[in-house]
């Protein structure tokens, strides 16, 4: 269940200029303690805790945050949502302190790799999102260009944008030591700097780059050609000892974020529209309500592109090849550190559960929205 908690979050990122904002803690998992299942159908309400590594909840990330409640998708479950930086996730769910987080792979590789008792269970974009970009009619073709530049990512802490353009620019054959980073939240913010001149491109994802298109500005890819294509981007992970005691209740969660992303693809206006009603202070001022919807249409459309089912036509899936040639490449390009195993890194022993819905009742109920 959605608490107005969730809407003075918001509020108060919003009033910061989406500055950062420390975790909104759920508590401990003695608060979030599970009944014994989380179908729903017996009346029962389940309880989980999932950290997100953003206070933001911009037209994609709605599609696992508010969205999938509002829809119903989540009847039974009462997700409690943890608000912090994402290098702090990780911590969060391998103390104990929220039962599943969204994490960036790389952080998950480098965590896994030096014994973290965490494991991937569903990949929220199983090909590469994040890189750098900047205005299409700038002077900046390519990555090189970058050297001398000051580049924004959403965070200093967002490592894997930052690890990824300076591994771009090195591939381009520059030196990423040259480049300066900063952190800028997307949308408005990101718009007003590069025309400042403040900054001269973004290190963000395919989301916020569809948001600057909205806003007037498209952006030009300055991704290193085999950087894109990765694969295994963004994760849910959990401890393996939760995935078991809460399993039901987690596959619940999970399956609610796959009839999400259905539901979007079939009606992204829908899903926009939703976003916004959800969470109203993220339309700008100076938007009109049309303007703002289709705003948040151009970013789902994104997202749903990196978020395309590949392995099987399942929702979060992941092939342990695509793993394997990720973590390859990130270590070669120097954006992770250590070596982890493929089978402690990654499980796919949930994605067939989280896909087991009725498909054609999703999409009939995402047409019928209008």
């Amino acid at each position: 269940m959605r608490s107005g908690r969730l809407a003075v979050v918001v509020g108060a990122v919003t009033a910061l200029a989406l500055g950062t904002l420390a975790a909104c803690g759920s508590g401990s998992n003695d608060s979030a303690a599970s009944a014994s299942s989380g179908s729903g159908g017996s009346g029962t309400t389940t309880t989980l805790s999932l950290a997100h590594p953003s206070p933001v909840v911009s037209a994609d990330t709605s599609l696992y945050f508010s969205t999938p409640e509002s829809l119903g998708f989540w009847n039974g479950l009462d997700v409690k949502h943890d608000l912090m930086n994402g290098v702090d996730v990780i911590n969060a769910v391998a103390l104990g302190k929220d039962d599943v987080g969204i994490a960036p792979t790389p952080n998950v590789i480098d965590a896994v790799a030096k014994g973290t008792d965490i494991q991937s269970i569903y990949t929220i974009y199983p090909r590469s999102f994040s890189y750098p970009a900047a205005p299409e009619n700038s002077n900046i073709k390519s990555a090189k260009d970058l050297e001398g530049k000051t580049v924004a990512a959403l965070s200093l802490q967002a490592t894997s944008a930052i690890q990824l353009t300076k591994a771009s620019v090195a591939a381009a054959g520059g030196d990423p030591s040259k480049v300066q980073f900063v952190a800028i939240d997307q949308g408005a913010p990101a718009l007003e700097a590069l025309k400042s001149g403040r900054i001269q491109a973004l290190a963000m994802y395919t989301g916020a780059y569809a948001n600057m298109k909205t806003l007037g500005m498209p952006m030009r890819s300055l991704q290193a050609p085999q950087l894109g294509k990765l694969g295994f981007s963004f994760t849910l992970i959990a401890k393996p000892g939760t995935i078991a005691s809460k399993h039901d209740a987690i596959v619940k969660l999970l399956r609610g974020i796959a009839e999400t992303y259905e539901f979007a693809k079939a009606n992204p206006k829908a899903a926009a529209e939703q976003w916004l009603k959800d969470n109203p202070t993220m339309k700008p001022a100076n938007l009109a309500q049309a303007q703002a919807v289709q705003g948040g249409v151009n970013v789902i459309t994104g997202a749903l592109k990196d978020a395309a089912p590949y392995t099987d036509g399942q929702w979060g899936s992941e092939g342990k090849d695509v793993v394997q040639y990720t973590e390859d490449a990130y270590k070669q390009a120097g954006v992770v550190q250590g070596t982890a195993p493929v089978d402690k890194l990654w499980t796919d022993k949930l994605i067939a559960d989280a896909n087991n819905f009725d498909h054609a009742s999703v999409q009939k109920k995402a047409k019928a929205a209008g």
